[in-house]
Parts: C-alpha cells; structure tokens; sequence
C-alpha cells in the first residue's frame, strides 16, 4: 500500500487499488484457509 501511495498522490484511489490488486492475489490462501477451517 505504500508503494501505492507514493505511486497516486490520491490515496483513497491508491488504497482502493493496492486493496483491489492484493486481493486478487490473496484470496486463494485464504480461501484455502478458511475452508479447511470451516470444513
């Protein structure tokens, strides 16, 4: 998110990138995850 920050002066648009690009990368271990916890 940092990098995101100092990327766009904007940091709500920042922020909402970074989250948007890091939660396409996240979900799968998380998932995961969660399934085998809830499972």
């Amino acid at each position: 998110m940092g990098i995101a920050n100092i990327k766009d002066p904007r940091r709500g648009t920042a922020q909402k990138e970074s989250s948007a690009f890091y939660v396409r990368l996240a979900p799968p271990d998380k998932e995961k995850q969660e399934n085998n916890t809830k499972q």
